[in-house]
């Protein structure tokens, strides 16, 4: 459910983006996920095939939120359709999951991203590449804070 909020959280502070429509992939009542609730509280629409809500929606693009072992087979079926994708991280758990999803994506020309991990920021990589060439020195500790979600979760305003 976490993800679910934030991706459409964060879909409202992109200029240009609309979250019209929710797919309920795969639904079990044992993930603690409410599909109708979700799309009910979000005033979106609410499908059982991902393919025909991208059809019904006319979408440019979609974020993928499933299981990470359910991932390849979603993306397959979504390229098809011709829309690009946000794949939530990690893409694939297997070497043959990440070609399969990197495979469908080629093939119907798409653009897609997973989600970055922090290793990628800036500051992370500059500091390993600093501590490879010995310009830092001894490592003795890391401390590392990892926040899930928006900021608005972080630091809700107050009235």
């Amino acid at each position: 459910r976490f993800w679910s909020e934030t991706f459409a959280e964060n879909l409202s502070t992109i200029p240009g983006s609309n979250f019209v429509a929710v797919a309920d992939l795969n639904y079990k009542p044992e993930d603690n996920i409410f599909p109708e609730e979700f799309a009910r509280q979000h005033k979106v629409k609410l499908y059982h095939d991902p393919v025909e809500m991208v059809e019904q929606e006319g979408l440019e693009a979609v974020c993928i939120r499933t299981k990470h072992t359910e991932m390849a087979n979603y993306v397959e079926l979504i390229a098809n359709t011709g829309v690009n994708m946000y794949i939530t991280k990690p893409m694939a758990t297997t070497t043959k999951d990440a070609n399969r999803i990197v495979k469908a994506i080629k093939e119907n020309r798409l653009i897609a991203t997973s989600g970055s991990t922090g290793r990628f920021e800036g500051g992370i990589s500059e500091a390993y590449r600093r501590f490879k060439n010995g310009a830092i020195g001894d490592l003795i500790s890391i401390r590392v804070l990892h926040q899930h979600g928006s900021i608005s979760r972080a630091y809700p305003m107050r009235d």
